[in-house]
């Protein structure tokens, strides 16, 4: 074999956060502050270090604000640009991962929503991380 395998990363971010109420109410529980970043921008940080950047994100419908947190805030970006707030623009921008995001409609239990995962993470390895 020549060259490596990429390994993706599947994070589960798809239960209803019980353990954190009653804040999982109205926040995810991937978004909840740890300090001043969201938990899921550490396991992101934490794949970026490890090489990974292909991640596969198991969500549930009430996953807006995840999705959002891998988007771009045109706005707010071009607010910041022009404020000359450097540091605050580059701590809202999208981490630099090529973001999949996959429904479990159905809370079923973990080894189900990681089969959310197979049509995005079956060509090769990958490893399962929990924001929580």
């Amino acid at each position: 074999m020549t060259g490596h395998l990429k390994v993706k990363g599947v994070i589960v971010a798809a239960g209803y956060g019980t353990r954190f109420l009653p804040v999982t109410k109205t926040i995810p529980k991937e978004m909840v502050p740890l300090v001043d970043r969201p938990a899921i921008d550490l396991l992101i940080q934490e794949f970026l270090e490890a090489g990974i950047e292909d991640v596969v994100l198991i969500s549930s419908r009430r996953r807006k604000a995840l999705e959002d947190y891998f988007d771009h805030e045109i706005e707010l970006e071009w607010f910041l640009q022009n404020s000359d707030s450097q540091s605050l623009l580059s701590a809202i921008k999208p981490p630099p991962v090529r973001a999949i995001f996959a429904r479990q409609d159905e809370m079923r239990g973990t080894g189900h929503a990681i089969l959310q995962a197979k049509p995005y993470a079956q060509d090769g390895p990958f490893i399962v991380a929990y924001p929580d």
